[in-house]
């Protein structure tokens, strides 16, 4: 069915709230030479529609300057709008964390959280999955902040990361809105240590000893020592921080000036490296090599690689 693009709306609460721009532009550029490819779905809305599913693709349809696009229209309530714009959504398993957790407590709220009938509409098995996006859900805004900037190559956070944290006793229980359960929340010192992982692009076991590291610190100074220095598995061990001082000492400082001082003397090597590697080619270029002295060089050049490698 045809539809006239200024008569559809938004859905009040959609599940994706976020979308790659570099993507959109793609979109939008697909769209605009070929056509929309698989139609929206709507719900009519008075004189007007509302989408169930297909909010990017409308966009990009904007974007392309189509007034009109072919839509699917099915009168749908509440339950089963949110239930096929989820489902629709996950199939794409691009969704951000917090899109799915705003969508599986919206529709717990629907069908009520002590059943499993909103995991079930979702293809979800355990009371589990609900609960961990109860607790995402409940945490500080800043946290939203963290995981949405940083959902995508090596420095990503996610769900896990959030969880590690708090499992390393970063958190504190509180009780969760409209549930009377109790969730954990990520402290203060949580949310930083989500964001050095964040920064730093830690794993998940490096954000784990981090977030043990800051429980077992005897200070604040400590803890801030441990925050602001890059990840080390020497100075990020627990059983490390614990034999430590009260009073931060030198140790710190001293292992981040060898570190310094290491990486310029690695850099230095392999700028002579590259030196060297650039006369040699060039000597090779110009006949300056005798044919003996090409594969003895050769022979070196590999047995280093391989030495480096090891």
């Amino acid at each position: 069915m045809q539809i006239q693009l200024s008569k559809i709306k938004p859905a009040p609460k959609p599940i994706r709230k976020s979308w790659d721009e570099d993507k959109m532009v793609e979109l939008a550029a697909s769209i605009k030479a070929r056509g929309l490819i698989v139609p929206p779905k709507l719900r009519p809305n008075g004189s007007d529609y509302e989408v169930v599913y297909g909010h990017r693709r409308l966009e990009a349809a904007r974007r392309a300057g189509l007034k009109s696009i072919e839509c699917i229209v099915e009168g749908v309530d509440d339950k089963n709008a949110l239930a096929q714009s989820w489902i629709e959504n996950r199939i794409r398993e691009d969704m951000t964390a917090y899109d799915i957790a705003d969508a599986l407590v919206e529709l717990a709220k629907q069908e009520g959280v002590d059943t499993a009938a909103a995991l079930a509409r979702l293809g979800y098995g355990r009371e589990t999955t609900l609960a961990r996006y109860w607790t995402l859900q409940s945490q500080p805004p800043v946290v939203r902040k963290i995981m949405d900037q940083n959902r995508r190559g090596p420095g990503r956070v996610s769900v896990q990361s959030v969880e590690t944290i708090s499992g390393a006793g970063l958190s504190e229980k509180i009780t969760a809105p409209g549930r009377g359960a109790h969730i954990a929340k990520l402290t203060n010192e949580g949310v930083a240590v989500l964001r050095k992982a964040a920064s730093e692009q830690l794993s998940e076991p490096q954000v784990r000893r981090v977030a043990e590291a800051i429980v077992a610190a005897r200070t604040p100074e400590r803890k801030k020592q441990l925050l602001e220095t890059p990840y080390s598995t020497l100075l990020h061990d627990a059983d490390v921080v614990r034999e430590m001082p009260a009073r931060p000492d030198k140790t710190f400082k001293r292992e981040r000036q060898e570190r310094q001082e290491l990486t310029a003397k690695v850099k230095s090597l392999l700028t002579k490296l590259d030196e060297c590697f650039e006369d040699f080619l060039d000597a090779k270029k110009s006949g300056k090599f005798s044919p003996e002295a090409v594969p003895f060089v050769s022979t070196k050049v590999r047995k280093f690689l391989k030495n480096w490698e090891a």
